[in-house]
């Protein structure tokens, strides 16, 4: 039987995966450590590895962040597929503004709860969202 293995997205919990029902087969979520100051992105990912507690064959899904940990993670641990949603495959696809957060941190400079109320703002700006939904996101 196969396990799938579920890396939700920066600042999310296992709530993101609530709807998605995967009975009989077991699931997963990953809890993310905090990352070190200066880890790179393969040493964290060979952290997260000890997180799994599965040897069966592996789907992972991953959703943002998460989509880019599972891939870099079937390096390591191949799984029978990766699924990644809202994420990149490539450095590529890396949108330009993550490189101006690299070169001006000015996000640094805001409060938790500043940034948690701008994501909040412009996610309810850009999306349309029944209430369960945005109940859902604003959590």
């Amino acid at each position: 039987m196969q396990t799938i293995i579920f890396f939700p997205g920066l600042a999310t919990n296992d709530d993101l995966f609530s709807k998605i029902d995967i009975h009989p087969l077991p699931r997963q979520i990953i809890n993310y450590p905090i990352p070190g100051e200066t880890e790179s992105l393969e040493a964290y990912v060979k952290r997260l590895q000890s997180n799994l507690v599965s040897t069966t064959p592996l789907i992972y899904v991953g959703v943002s962040l998460g989509g880019i940990l599972a891939q870099e993670l079937s390096k390591s641990i191949p799984a029978k597929k990766t699924i990644i949603i809202s994420s990149i495959s490539s450095l590529y696809e890396k949108p330009f503004f993550f490189n101006l957060a690299k070169w001006f941190p000015f996000y640094k400079r805001l409060s938790d709860e500043s940034l948690k109320n701008g994501i909040l703002m412009i996610g309810r700006f850009f999306t349309n969202k029944d209430p369960e939904e945005l109940k859902l996101f604003e959590s």
